[in-house]
């Protein structure tokens, strides 16, 4: 999809539907379906991605880290469908400052917010997005839809942890050579990934390396 947006975030003209007077409500725009605030995707979102498989001694700073970010305004986009990918859902849903994008995998009439979801979406907090899927579960090529949109939309990733021999690597190989930001967290696990033109980022640097969308 061509956004035609600024380097700061993505250009809403030529979307279809705009911000509707009920949040909960389905509307269409030209990319499939969504609920909620639509106008977070103007705000310069950052993908948040992490592996099925996470070093336990590091699975509670990157909650702290997820929780900073929200914190500081930035927009949290993401499927949010790994063990520490849900973590850090629950987790920066607690900010009251946090705005967050949902993904979904599969088509949004199979999709029931629930109850963190629909006050989310009630204080215009959370946009879901069903990107051109009518798929009741979820496979793989319904997530690699899923994650091209992702590519659309986000100029600047962060990887939780991204697994050398996984899909979250190969993602990360693709932000890269797509020029996107890439930020890696910063782990002895991850520490080789760095040579790749990746940043990493902790709870010590992370407000000299991220600004707000």
């Amino acid at each position: 999809m061509n956004t035609g947006r600024p380097q700061g975030g993505l250009s809403l003209q030529g979307y279809t539907a705009m911000l509707p007077g009920d949040p909960i409500a389905v509307h269409s725009f030209r990319d499939g379906a969504y609920r909620g605030y639509f106008d977070l995707l103007e705000r310069d979102p950052l993908a948040v991605y992490a592996a099925r498989k996470v070093p336990a001694d590091a699975i509670l700073d990157c909650e702290q880290l997820v929780e900073n970010l929200a914190g500081s305004g930035i927009v949290l986009a993401g499927g949010w469908h790994s063990p520490l990918e849900k973590r850090l859902f629950r987790r920066a849903v607690r900010v009251p400052a946090a705005r967050l994008i949902h993904a979904l995998a599969k088509g949004m009439a199979f999709y029931r917010p629930d109850h963190t979801a629909g006050q989310l979406l009630e204080q215009r907090r959370l946009l879901i997005v069903a990107p051109r899927l009518s798929n009741r579960r979820i496979s793989q090529a319904s997530v690699e839809q899923r994650d091209r949109w992702m590519r659309s939309v986000c100029r600047r990733y962060l990887f939780c942890f991204p697994d050398p021999e996984g899909y979250t690597y190969r993602l990360l190989q693709t932000a890269l050579e797509d020029n996107k930001e890439v930020f890696i967290f910063d782990h002895p696990r991850t520490a080789g990934l760095f040579e790749q033109e990746a940043i990493g980022v902790n709870n010590r640097n992370w407000k000299a390396i991220f600004r707000p969308g």
